[in-house]
């Protein structure tokens, strides 16, 4: 369901709201609305106290003492996805209605599809085209060239805290920390990710480890998960060859040599210009494709990217052509997850889900043929889907079982050993 957010608003006009997000983007969503409606508190996922734009930050429970009806989430299409694994059994269970700030139904259910036929998406023909016109193209990095082998990113985050505590270092809620360093040194400017990690060691007692180390952790471990989208890749390539422009335009706290270093990795070094959220201090939502447009003052440039908000609606503000490439989570998500939500519970299962998203997914253009059916193409594509998680799972469980029992040596005597 979508719908205008100041129709539905409008709809709640004396009933109680609460708004979820601590952004800037939330300050621009009150300026715009607060003064109309009953807002009665800002709920966060990290805070449930204190003040921030003239309204309280309240818990999750206070939405029942202070009967709210619906409320908003002022974050990214992306973000609303874990926004709503976090709160949306609450409201289902309270009554309470949940919508993005686009107006759309956070709680509808979607059903499980197996085709594209009602997702509206354009074929690589088109981009090609829409290159042709332009004078710079400009892609998205990350779930637009390269992707995770994660159903997150934030799962990175889990896997770093596995690599501590092999190492012995305990951050108490480590995920939780990091994710929360990040969003609270993005309101200011955009970070690195040292900074971030400074961050978390200035809250965290004890430990035996410094910033540096942390940052090569996240980074090495990230790396590990990271796979290109061949064939994205590939049309940089060409685009490049051909004499265009060619620049990346990217939110993200890595360094510009760590950027330089993940494109020379995936055969991406013919790239004209890098802008990078945490060199300009700026992110794609606040000005950074006004830095684009700086360095490129008269030319006709082409974004590519995933994200409807950050990608497309941002740099169309500063009179971008814009191409939403849609990322294999979108296109996942789309389909229903396949009847999947509620069997994904562990990191074990995040991650056995983003390999079968960035191989399955790889490809954003399922467009070239109206309607087209989801499809494996190939038996080995079969065996790296379908059978070899299962076989992965039995042969930890052996593994596991024979420590257990003290086995040294097992035998597979049987053809299907």
């Amino acid at each position: 369901m979508m719908a205008d957010i100041g129709k539905l608003l409008s709809e709640y006009e004396n009933k109680a709201i609460a708004i979820y997000g601590l952004g800037t983007e939330t300050e621009r969503f009150l300026a715009s609305y607060g003064e109309h409606f009953s807002v009665v508190g800002l709920l966060d996922g990290f805070r449930e106290e204190g003040e921030i734009f003239g309204y309280p930050i309240i818990p999750l429970s206070d939405c029942l003492k202070k009967k709210v009806q619906i409320i908003v989430v002022v974050a990214r299409p992306g973000s609303c996805k874990a926004i709503v694994k976090r709160i949306g059994d609450f409201c289902r269970e309270n009554g309470i209605a949940l919508f993005d700030v686009r107006g759309r139904n956070l709680l509808a259910v979607k059903d499980v599809a197996f085709d594209f036929s009602r997702l509206r998406g354009e074929s690589r023909q088109v981009l090609m085209e829409r290159i042709e016109r332009a004078d710079v193209v400009s892609f998205d990095l990350f779930d637009t060239l390269l992707t995770r082998k994660l159903l997150s990113y934030t799962d990175v985050f889990e896997i770093v805290d596995h690599h501590l505590r092999e190492r012995e270092v305990i951050i108490p809620d480590f995920p939780a920390l990091r994710l929360y360093a990040e969003k609270e040194l993005s309101k200011k400017s955009a970070p690195v990710l040292e900074a971030i990690y400074d961050f978390i060691i200035e809250k965290t007692s004890d430990i035996s480890i410094d910033s540096s180390e942390l940052v090569m952790m996240e980074y090495e471990s990230d790396l590990m998960t990271i796979v290109p989208r061949r064939d994205v890749c590939g049309i940089v390539r060409s685009v490049a060859a051909s004499g265009k422009k060619v620049v990346i335009t990217t939110d993200t706290y890595y360094t510009e040599s760590q950027i330089r270093k993940l494109l020379k990795q995936f055969d991406l070094d013919g790239i004209d210009n890098l802008f990078v959220s945490c060199k300009e201090g700026v992110s794609k939502t606040q000005s950074l494709f006004g830095r684009v447009r700086d360095v490129y003052p008269d030319a006709k440039i082409l974004h590519i990217g995933d994200d409807e908000f950050a990608d497309i609606e941002k740099a169309s503000e500063y009179g971008f052509d814009t191409f939403r490439v849609y990322s294999g989570s979108d296109l996942f998500d789309h389909l229903g997850e396949l009847g999947l939500e509620n069997d994904i519970r562990t990191l074990s299962d995040r991650v056995r889900v983003g390999f079968f998203i960035a191989s399955l997914f790889n490809s954003p253009f399922w467009f070239d043929v109206e309607g087209t059916r989801l499809s494996v193409e190939n038996a080995f594509d079969v065996g790296y889907l379908f059978c070899a998680p299962l076989i992965t799972d039995f042969l930890i469980w052996l593994n596991n079982k024979a420590d257990e029992q003290g086995i040294d040596q097992i035998l597979f005597c049987a053809r299907d050993g």
